[in-house]
């Protein structure tokens, strides 16, 4: 029985990594555990808005922020890496938020 969970629990993870899933997994936990890699008074005005092909998008709320977080990217880059254990962030794109933030619900 033992075995047969090992077999399947292999089988699942490499079907997991074939289709993309695993590194899916591991952007929504970065987004998951944002507020505790970057502070809390950064995760009040910055936030993950999407990853796509080793770009993590971040919302900000203004542009002096911006300005603030572009000249920290390579820490802010290597804290996010360390926590997925691999190089999974090449980049951040900063970008002025249209929506709520989802830590305060303040309007951007």
């Amino acid at each position: 029985m033992g075995e047969e969970i090992s077999s399947l629990r292999k089988a699942l993870e490499q079907s997991m990594r074939e289709i993309g899933l695993q590194k899916r997994l591991k952007t929504e936990q970065l987004t998951i555990l944002w507020p505790k890699l970057v502070g809390p008074i950064v995760a009040k005005v910055a936030y993950p808005a999407q990853f796509r092909r080793g770009t993590l998008f971040i919302d900000v709320v203004d542009s002096v922020w911006m300005q603030e977080l572009k000249f920290r990217e390579g820490e802010l880059i290597e804290r996010l890496n360390d926590a997925a254990g691999e190089r999974l962030v090449r980049r951040l794109f900063w970008q002025l938020a249209r929506t709520q933030s989802p830590e305060l619900g303040t309007q951007k």
